[in-house]
């Protein structure tokens, strides 16, 4: 009858050639942090945080890769997305 657990699969991490992209954890929260190339060692950069939606159920950072990578890439800012 098509009962049982439907468990998403998170989509595969889209490739970001100019962004180095670094999966770590903040106090035990995981975030993926997403930083152009090509940036001065020790410049300023524009920061920004990115929550997905999904109130705690669905959603995580590999949902978003593709949408934050170009975010990343189109401001040149340092993004932080968290799970």
């Amino acid at each position: 009858m098509g009962f049982g657990v439907w468990a998403p699969q998170p989509p595969p991490q889209a490739s970001h050639p100019n962004l180095e992209v670094t999966d770590t954890s903040f106090d035990g929260v995981r975030v993926r942090v997403y930083k152009p190339q090509g940036q001065e060692p020790g410049s300023k950069m524009a920061g920004l945080m990115w929550f997905h939606g999904g109130g705690w159920v669905i959603g995580s950072v590999d949902g978003y890769d593709a949408l934050v990578g170009r975010i990343a890439n189109q401001t040149g800012a340092v993004v932080v997305s968290v799970e």
